[in-house]
């Protein structure tokens, strides 16, 4: 894949890497926005009911570090969740100050569509290529990460 924007000049294959990864992630992005508005769900809200499908009765705090935004962000998505419907909020039975959160089961029925969509994503995305080149893009990719978290370290210890 030719790059337009580097076309005219010389780029390091650092940059060029970049380019294609960065490429990749935006049409990642907009297969995604566009399947779930097919499904009438906002991606944001999609990372969000999935986490606490996976971890029922987690709290805002904890939401908001594993998806790795604010906690006024998780708040504004909670409220639009709950005012759908698809969560519920409940106080620590063991310290009446936390509020653990739960799906309900138009909460469930949503991850279950989600979890299709993002099915669908994945069998269109990444099944076409071969075993060994799945296997090395999951390698490549966590190698990728593994630098991405040394260099977000590295931000929060300096």
């Amino acid at each position: 894949m030719q790059y337009p924007h580097a076309a005219n000049r010389d780029v390091s294959l650092t940059m060029r890497t970049f380019a294609a990864f960065r490429q990749a992630m935006l049409a990642h992005r907009q297969l995604l926005m566009r399947e779930m508005a097919e499904h009438s769900l906002h991606p944001g809200q999609a990372f969000c009911v999935a986490s606490i499908s996976h971890a029922p009765g987690i709290t805002q705090a904890e939401l908001a570090e594993e998806l790795g935004v604010s906690r006024p962000t998780v708040s504004v998505m909670l409220q639009k969740l709950e005012r759908a419907g698809a969560i519920e909020r409940r106080t620590d039975v063991e310290d009446q100050r936390r509020i653990r959160i739960y799906l309900t089961e138009k909460g469930k029925a949503r991850y279950s569509v989600m979890h299709t969509v993002f099915t669908d994503i994945a069998e269109k995305s990444v099944e076409p290529m071969s075993e060994s080149d799945r296997a090395e893009l999951m390698r490549l990719l966590g190698a990728l990460t593994d630098n991405m978290q040394s260099a977000l370290t590295e931000r929060s210890d300096g």
